[in-house]
């Protein structure tokens, strides 16, 4: 699946959960059950995506790993993306609500 960016700044390809954030252009009417999650990704973990900000709606209960499935990290790439809700810190299975601002990035150290 091709990742392309949108007329409007946001990435679509990815899933059809971001497809349908961005065919609405921001614009999403909220169904039933979906709640609006802000994401901003930090350091290399943009690289495929080329932006550091995007939106997303997806179904209530979702999870953080269920964020990163949809946008394509690799499963055994994932237990390194460090994750933060609000500018706290939280683990992959945090299910995410409506506004939230979930931030992803790597901690690096070297010797």
């Amino acid at each position: 699946m091709a990742v392309s960016p949108h007329q409007d700044g946001l990435i679509s390809g990815i899933s059809p959960v971001v497809d349908r954030w961005c065919q609405g252009v921001g614009k999403l009417a909220y169904e039933a059950g979906m709640v609006r999650v802000e994401i901003r990704i930090k350091g290399m973990l943009k690289r495929p995506f080329g932006k550091a900000q995007m939106a997303m709606s997806c179904n209530e209960g979702t999870t953080i790993s269920a964020v990163l499935h949809d946008l394509q990290y690799r499963e055994d790439h994932t237990r390194y993306i460090t994750t933060s809700v609000n500018n706290n810190l939280r683990k992959h299975n945090y299910v995410l609500k409506d506004g939230d601002q979930l931030t992803l990035y790597m901690v690096i150290a070297g010797g």
